[in-house]
């Protein structure tokens, strides 16, 4: 891929780590931050992965980070009950903020 091309995709959206979905700004995306190593380099970089907020794709860590599997996600003060029941109901380990 030439430089041109990497320039052009860093203003895009950011996708899913594990299924690639674009994530827009008005769905709930799980993020974190976290370090990888570049391909073939003798590195570590600190980025922000994005994922969907299902059960299948949470659990498709890149093994290319030292990223872990969440013992839980916790909901910030933006979360309605019916954002926090969707996670529930993907099985996701959720908790309000204040838990």
């Amino acid at each position: 891929m030439d430089s041109r091309k990497k320039e052009e995709e860093r203003g895009q959206a950011p996708r899913c780590q594990a299924c690639r979905k674009i994530q827009n700004e008005d769905e709930v995306t799980v993020t974190v931050k976290g370090l990888y190593v570049p391909y073939e380099q003798n590195f570590v970089r600190e980025t922000m992965f994005y994922f969907c907020p299902k059960q299948q794709c949470i659990r498709k860590i890149p093994h290319w980070t030292n990223l872990k599997l969440p013992d839980r996600i916790r909901a910030d003060s933006s979360f309605t009950d019916v954002t926090i029941a969707a996670f529930k109901d993907n099985g996701l380990p959720i908790c309000n903020s204040v838990d």
